[in-house]
């Protein structure tokens, strides 16, 4: 089932970070694409850092998730 659509710049796989490695959703990509990987401990480094690179990560973390949560309500409240 299709869910959304990605922009460049975007990410996904976040909630593996914080729900023990749970994966709810796969990914396909509609045409070429460069896609940057990185390993959930290094994710979890920088996370623990008490840096701005750290509070961006999980700003933009929680606001993807929090709409995605929205997106989520909103679908199943039309059914």
């Amino acid at each position: 089932q299709f869910l959304t659509e990605l922009e460049a710049g975007d990410h996904f796989g976040e909630m593996s970070l914080f729900a023990s490695d749970l994966r709810t959703a796969s990914i396909d990509a509609l045409e070429d694409c460069i896609c940057l990987t990185l390993e959930n401990r290094k994710i979890q480094e920088i996370i623990n850092e008490d840096s701005p690179l750290s509070m961006k990560l999980l700003r933009s973390f929680v606001k993807s998730l929090a709409v995605r949560l929205v997106e989520v309500n909103s679908r199943l409240a039309k059914h």
